[in-house]
Parts: C-alpha cells; structure tokens; sequence
C-alpha cells in the first residue's frame, strides 16, 4: 500500500501523537467516548504511514466492541469535527468489501470563537455596505420557489447516485449501454426498499448499506450463476436494511440508562 505514503500528513508517528493528543483534548467536549476510541484505532492503523490507513469500519467496530452503524456515525461526527478526512476507495478485493482511506488532520490553532464571529459579522457588515447589491437581489428573486426545489433535488440525486455507480466501478463498464442499465435497475430496487425509512437513517448509512449491497451482489454474480440479480440484490438491501435496524436497536439498548427493565411500567 505504497499509494498511502502521499496521503501521509506527518514527518513521524510522534507527530501523529502529538495531533492525535491536541484533537482530543481541544476538542474533547465536543467528542464523546465512542469518538475518541474510533480515532484511537484509525491513529493506531495510521503508524506505518504517519497520519493515513486503510481500515474497514467492520475492524475498527470490533475492536471497540460497538456496532458498524455506531462507528460509520463516529466517522462522520470527526470528519465534521476537522479531525480526519475519509477518501471512499472502490478498489477491488478478494472475497469482501473494500474499506476507506482515513487521513489524520493536522491539528490547527483557531482563534477565539467569539472574536471571530464579531470580526466576520463587522467584515459582513462592511462589505454589504459598499457593495452594489441591487444585481445579487434581483438573481436571487428571480429563482422561483419551483426552481430552487428543483435544484436541490438533482445535486441531491446526483450524489446519491454518483456514489451507487462508483461502487460498480471495480466490477463492470460503467460507461457501456449494458452496465448502465443495470445500475439504474438496481437503483430503482434500492429507492423502492429505502423510501419509507429516510427519515430514520443519514444518506451515509444508506449509501453504506448500498455500497455493501452492490459489493456482495457482484462478488456472488463472479463465484455462481444467479437466477435474478435483481432478486439476490433485492434480498441483500433487505437483509442489510433488516440488520441496521439491529443495530439501532443494540445501540439503543447500549446507550440506555441502567435500570431494573424487568419492573413493568405502571399502569400497564
């Protein structure tokens, strides 16, 4: 994995430390216990190649004893914490999902939060000041409520499927007229079972579960003959849909306050 020395961002694992150590105590508040032993493991991987790894979610969950779901949101909580940044791979593997690119960030010194915002808020005020706004107002006015309800939902649908492609991309030609018939069948199956739930999941569990799916359909379309890949695919979603929802259950019961479950609520 010599591709991972570019993406290193320290000279040495004591620098590694040393950011590691100054994220989690300048930002400790805004990380919880389950945060902290995520990074522990991603900066643990990140040795050989001071500050980036490759690690699948499925071993940083058992070495914290928690679950996939537990961990893909601990994920994300760091990236928007600026702690790491993760690079989604498709490269291909034997047997299995491929895992992500991790890279420790650099920790940066930032000013206080409140003087910033007084600062921003005086730069703001300057600019709107001796600016010629009458041009900007008229653009945005012009957009109706129809055209920026449009505009959403294509950038939104475009990343969402930008994303389902780029999981076939180690197995077929995304490009050819074959493969893009398929990836649109699939992807009518995937909408079709994840409509009514989302609500309940962020649009990274979902693409996961679908990256997953995509992965163990076209790994078994390799060792075997199937009958429907649009049936095996469906029933993969399904059965991974099903075990998110074990998740959120488990985590649920994890994170529950202790108590005496088997007193029976008054009333009942």
């Amino acid at each position: 994995m010599n591709y991972l020395h570019k993406h290193r961002t320290f000279e040495n694992t004591q620098e590694l430390n040393y950011h590691v150590k100054q994220h989690t105590n300048r930002k400790y508040n805004d990380m919880t216990e389950t945060h902290r032993q995520v990074l522990q493991v991603i900066a643990q991987y990140s040795v050989k190649y001071s500050g980036a790894s490759h690690i699948k979610m499925d071993t940083i969950a058992e070495a914290i004893g928690r679950t996939r779901l537990t961990v893909l949101r601990a994920i994300k909580a760091l990236e928007e914490l600026r702690v790491i940044d993760r690079i989604r791979t498709t490269r291909r593997v034997r047997g299995g999902k491929g895992a992500n690119m991790y890279v420790i960030l650099p920790f940066e010194e930032v000013e206080d939060t409140s003087e910033k915002i007084h600062r921003e808020e005086s730069e703001e005020s300057t600019q709107a000041r001796n600016s010629e706004p009458i041009v900007e107002k008229e653009s945005a006015y012009s957009l109706s409520s129809k055209d920026i309800k449009r505009t959403y939902t294509e950038t939104s649908y475009s990343t969402a499927y930008a994303r389902f492609i780029e999981a076939f991309e180690p197995f077929i030609s995304v490009g050819s007229s074959s493969g893009k018939r398929l990836i649109s069948r699939l992807y009518g199956v995937f909408l079709a079972n994840t409509r009514k739930i989302k609500h309940v999941h962020t649009e990274d569990e979902l693409s996961d579960v679908a990256t997953r799916a995509i992965h163990a359909t076209m790994h078994a379309s390799k060792r075997k003959r199937l009958d429907s890949i649009i049936g095996y695919f469906t029933g993969v979603v399904r059965k991974m849909l099903n075990g998110l929802l074990a998740d959120i259950m488990r985590d649920f019961a994890l994170n529950a306050p202790a108590g005496d479950w088997s007193t029976p609520l008054e009333g009942v």
